[in-house]
């Protein structure tokens, strides 16, 4: 699989990304698996790493979709699709995890939760981008999507906007060797979220890209509203026959939407699917066009001094783990050490100014200040651990 590098076939893969990885707390849960925050030690960057267990024969297939769509894509590179790091396996327990990207700002399914978005800007900047992933994803990989919804759709405190999960995701291409998606090609299998479904899929019928162009629409209308637009409460046949039979959904007519977003959503939510719009054209629309940068959400330092003393004191505890295991983990290009606390700490911590650089972008800190945070935290260590008599 192109852009993988990773063996995922032997224990051998997990105990080294046992040492790796040092697991926070748990980010959540869903059908794929289980997805934790954890800081990668080979980078020192925050990560997503998303545990799926391929005892049934289903969640293997989806793996093998979403490896092999994410090793596709990441040599092209976006900066609105969800960046993969790397994957490993274990045999022991039949689970195989991704490393991805950590995106700090939960999904735009918190935002429906939280009531909605009136702001028109940002929901005008959060289409811009996730058209800008979609059409990468079609046009220059030559895959749909088939699940964009607002869990799918992950935001960070920078603004950012990016597109994850490809467990099935569709390659258009006749072949993998082929540079485009083929002209004409078109899938059929029912799989995805049945209330994101496009009309031409609900009725079983063939369909292409625009199927996640009508997704994306109804992704945006539902962040706006705060619910989705569509009849649920009698389930399965309730939803078919709403997208089947009732007009495309649309924004209330009292409500304080302007025309521009209003016919955006219209080119979407356009039932005959040969009259939608791709995302290039899409991209082209004055209200995608005017949108400004999304606002960053600052926090205070504070905030994240108490986050960067609550990762070290995970690194001490797994550092601690590994000595009495009798494990080492050794950064590529690296000698590694081994033996004492203070050796293993410093090694992961403070031997390698810019992998420390990394996880100070990521806190919002300066490097220095990270840097003088870490080394007394291992003196504290070596303190306790002393005392403790080990």
């Amino acid at each position: 699989m192109k852009g993988l590098a990773t063996n995922i076939e032997s224990d051998e893969s997990d105990s080294c990304y046992r040492e790796r990885l040092v697991f926070l707390k748990k980010l959540g849960s869903g059908a794929s698996g289980v997805v934790y925050l954890a800081v990668d030690l080979c980078s020192l960057t925050l990560v997503a790493v998303k545990i799926i267990n391929i005892f049934e024969r289903g969640k293997r297939r989806q793996m093998v979709h979403e490896l092999e769509t994410l090793g596709e894509i990441s040599g092209e590179g976006n900066g609105n699709v969800v960046k993969f790091v790397d994957a490993f396996g274990n045999a022991s327990t039949a689970s195989v995890g991704l490393i991805v990207e950590y995106m700090d700002g939960g999904s735009l399914d918190d935002i429906v939760d939280a009531g909605g978005c009136s702001d028109e800007s940002v929901l005008a900047s959060i289409t811009r981008q996730m058209l800008h992933g979609l059409k990468f994803l079609h046009d220059e990989c030559g895959q749909m999507h088939r699940d964009v919804k607002p869990a799918n759709v992950l935001i960070n405190r920078r603004g950012e906007v990016k597109i994850s999960d490809f467990g099935i995701a569709r390659n258009m291409k006749v072949s993998k060797e082929d540079d485009e998606p083929a002209a004409g090609v078109e899938a059929k299998t029912f799989v995805g979220t049945l209330t994101f479904m496009s009309p031409e899929r609900i009725n079983g019928g063939n369909y292409g890209f625009g199927a996640d162009v009508w997704s994306a629409g109804l992704t945006i209308l539902t962040t706006a509203l705060g619910k989705i637009p569509l009849e649920t409460s009698g389930g399965y046949w309730s939803v078919m026959a709403c997208v089947r039979e009732d007009d495309a959904p649309t924004l209330p007519a009292d409500g304080p939407w302007s025309d521009l977003f209003r016919d955006f959503l219209a080119l979407c939510l356009e039932k005959d699917e040969k009259m939608r719009p791709t995302c290039a054209q899409l991209l082209e629309h004055e209200f995608v066009k005017g949108a400004r940068a999304a606002d960053e959400e600052q926090k205070t330092r504070e905030e994240a001094v108490t986050d960067l003393e609550n990762i070290l004191e995970a690194i001490v505890v797994h550092t601690k783990k590994m000595i009495e295991r009798g494990a080492v983990y050794v950064r590529p290009g690296s000698e590694g050490c081994g033996g004492s606390l203070v050796n293993m700490l410093s090694e992961f911590l403070l031997n390698r100014m810019d992998l420390l650089k990394n996880l100070a972008t990521q806190l919002e800190l300066d490097v220095g200040e990270v840097e003088s945070v870490c080394s007394k935290f291992i003196h504290k260590a070596a303190a306790a651990s002393y005392l403790d008599g080990d």
